[in-house]
């Protein structure tokens, strides 16, 4: 099939003045200079052989569906799970709330802060009776103490 040229009109124009014919048609896909932009008709799947900018770049909200994954493996997160992997260091500005465990691997540091929630034991062996194991954290009368050697 022979490609089609489209005809480009400036509509405050009264007559026909310009033929662009970097614009076809092949196959069912609408090519600009042959494959710098291409819309498949038939899916509406776009490619774009150069860099897309759109104004000053900023983008109000993005819905993905699939895996992300900045820079392949700086920041990704899994489309199935949610589960969430950082490269480089995470700065958090405001709370932070984790509704499951967390597992820290390597040196943890602090400048302020405060644990709650730990239970308050009269000593380790009430803890552990109460179900603590090994790297649990439980406090008597304010002091932060771990389980150890359970």
């Amino acid at each position: 099939m022979a490609a089609t040229n489209f005809i480009l009109v400036d509509p405050a124009l009264t007559a026909q003045t310009a033929v662009d014919s970097s614009i076809t048609e092949a196959g069912g896909s609408i090519l600009v200079n042959t494959n710098k932009v291409t819309i498949a008709t038939a899916s509406g799947n776009t490619a774009i052989a150069g860099t897309l900018s759109a104004g000053a770049s900023t983008l109000a909200s993005a819905a993905v569906t699939g895996n992300l994954a900045v820079n392949t493996n700086k920041f990704s997160v899994a489309a199935a799970t949610g589960n969430t992997v950082v490269a480089g260091t995470l700065g958090v500005t405001g709370a932070g709330t984790v509704g499951g465990a967390l597992t820290v691997t390597g040196k943890t540091t602090g400048t302020t802060g405060a644990l709650t929630g730990l239970g308050n034991y009269a000593d380790q062996a009430a803890a552990v009776a109460d179900g603590l194991g090994n790297g649990d954290l439980y406090h008597i009368d304010g002091v932060v103490m771990v389980v150890y050697g359970e």
